[in-house]
């Protein structure tokens, strides 16, 4: 009981000591390993989502085009999705979806939120799981016959 108390109200303490020494560090502009946006209770850097990248220019002026070993899309979807992924140990890299490089049918799924579209998928899969799973089993007759089956 007492002993208890006394090991939170330390533990409490050190706690409150290392977040102000925290802060006095990073205040001064001075900051470790231990006092990153994590360690005070942010995200990491990598999962904010950046703005585009800046377009790049020929000398002329004109838009630089880069070519592509792949299909693109003509139908009418123009959404971007741009993150920010770790590298390695210490870089990072730009990463872009474009609908563009999609399929009609993927390229409409995509421009929903993930968090919305997750609810529908699962249910999609769950459903049709059952579905085929019971299918096995339709105009066999049990081993027992109930008054269901003998009507």
């Amino acid at each position: 009981p007492f002993w208890d108390q006394a090991r939170c109200r330390a533990a409490m303490l050190l706690l409150l000591h290392a977040r102000q020494q925290a802060l006095r560090r990073s205040s001064s502009g001075w900051r470790g390993v231990a006092t990153t946006a994590v360690r005070l209770g942010g995200a990491p850097p990598y999962l904010h989502m950046p703005p585009a990248p800046p377009p790049e220019f020929e000398p002329d002026g004109s838009p630089k085009k880069y070519p592509l070993h792949q299909p693109i899309w003509d139908h009418g979807y123009d959404w971007e999705h741009w993150s920010l992924l770790p590298a390695g140990v210490f870089h990072t890299v730009y990463y872009g979806d474009f609908a563009q490089d999609y399929p009609p049918y993927w390229a409409w799924l995509q421009k929903f939120p993930m968090w919305v579209v997750t609810p529908f998928l699962t249910l999609w899969a769950i459903t049709t799981m059952v579905i085929f799973q019971n299918a096995g089993s339709i105009g066999i007759k049990p081993k027992r016959y109930t008054i269901e089956w003998m009507q």
